[in-house]
């Protein structure tokens, strides 16, 4: 786990792709779920995301999640961002793009990876709050839901 909370640019794992633990872009974006109702609260949560106090904070010995990372996470699991068709512990995060953009399929990759990976190391969500990388993946899945592109 110590590798998706840090990764070492010099030598990073391989991104999926279609191999085995990775069922390939098409089939990740099959598993989305076009008519979740939770689609309108990653839509907010884009369109005015920032860090903000109590959103995600140590308490000195664990993360403590606010409402806001609450809903988004839920969200998240609603409409079919969190699959178990990807192996995120096999691969690295998907490399953001220059601009800080993910594709929709990298950012179920990145979801997947982020919530589970929460699961068995405290703090996974909260890097990925603090440092961007959740709201790339919001951002990604939005525009995916909203115009079709990948």
């Amino acid at each position: 786990m110590r590798r998706l909370l840090h990764p070492d640019a010099s030598s990073p794992l391989p991104t999926g792709g279609g191999e085995a633990g990775d069922p390939g872009d098409a089939a990740l974006l099959a598993g989305l779920d076009r008519g979740a109702a939770a689609w309108g609260r990653l839509g907010e949560f884009a369109a005015g995301w920032a860090v903000q106090p109590g959103d995600a904070e140590w308490d000195g010995r664990h993360p403590v999640y606010g409402p806001r990372v609450q809903s988004v996470t839920d969200a998240l699991a609603a409409v079919g961002a969190v699959t178990p068709a990807y192996d995120w512990n096999a691969y690295a995060y998907p490399p953001l793009a220059p601009d800080g953009s993910l594709t929709a399929a990298d950012a179920v990759r990145t979801a997947t990876a982020v919530l589970r990976g929460e699961r068995f190391t405290a703090g996974t969500l909260l890097a990925a709050w603090k440092n961007g990388r959740l709201n790339a993946t919001v951002r990604a899945l939005t525009l995916w839901y909203e115009t079709g592109e990948e």
